[in-house]
């Protein structure tokens, strides 16, 4: 985990002490002196890999040279799936999730005539998902359960993107997330009647690091 935080600021340290021969005399970079898609007016379409069973959509506006605002779509999913013999009975376990969030964030680009760009930002977003469990056992209880999960999500973003082609950049980026979650759980057994209980919970979770392309349009 170290050594992927380790690299990812020696990149935008490297990048952002660039700016000042980018800008030799101080004066504030428009877009008559940038030569690539970070632009005022420029628009693309991102796709980023959040996690191994989550991706993101979003569609991005460059307002300025420096700012941009995006909108996305996360989409995720995840199940496994179990089962165990023993000398006279067998087990088994099933799980689904699925779910999604739509986000709004603000980024702010410090380099945008360069080839890599560094950028911090800010978002939030809510989102829905549910899950389902299935417990079989052959020789006690066989139990079901359901459960509906909202959360709203406060997100700190620190990444760059690198310019690879006239129309296509890479993205990486670090977020530190503050989530909300509520929960609504339903469940049932054969020996019990159904049971519904509600929970609520704040979390903070760090992606490492998110990769992904943005295709720009204009």
């Amino acid at each position: 985990m170290s050594s992927h935080i380790s690299s990812l600021i020696i990149v935008l340290v490297f990048v952002m002490a660039q700016q000042s021969s980018a800008c030799p005399d101080s004066t504030h970079c428009d877009s008559s002196r940038i030569n690539n898609q970070l632009h005022e007016g420029a628009r693309s379409l991102c796709l980023l890999g959040r996690t191994s069973s989550s991706l993101s959509v979003g569609g991005k506006h460059h307002f300025s040279d420096h700012r941009a605002v995006q909108v996305s779509l996360n989409l995720y999913g995840s199940g496994y799936w179990w089962k165990e013999r023993y000398q006279n009975a067998e087990s088994s376990n099933e799980s689904v999730r699925f779910g999604y969030a739509i986000g709004l964030q603000y980024l702010h680009y410090y380099n945008p005539e360069s080839t890599i760009s560094p950028f911090v930002g800010c978002g939030a977003s809510f989102g829905m998902s549910s899950s389902k469990v299935d417990y079989m056992y052959s020789s006690s209880d066989n139990s079901r359960g359901y459960e509906v999960f909202y959360d709203f999500d406060l997100d700190i973003i620190l990444g760059f993107e690198w310019q690879l082609s006239e129309k296509i950049s890479l993205i990486g980026e670090q977020v530190l997330d503050i989530s909300y979650a509520r929960s609504k759980r339903e469940e049932e057994s054969s020996r019990t009647s159904s049971q519904e209980s509600l929970q609520q919970s704040v979390h903070i979770h760090y992606r490492i690091l998110s990769l992904g392309f943005a295709f720009y349009i204009r």
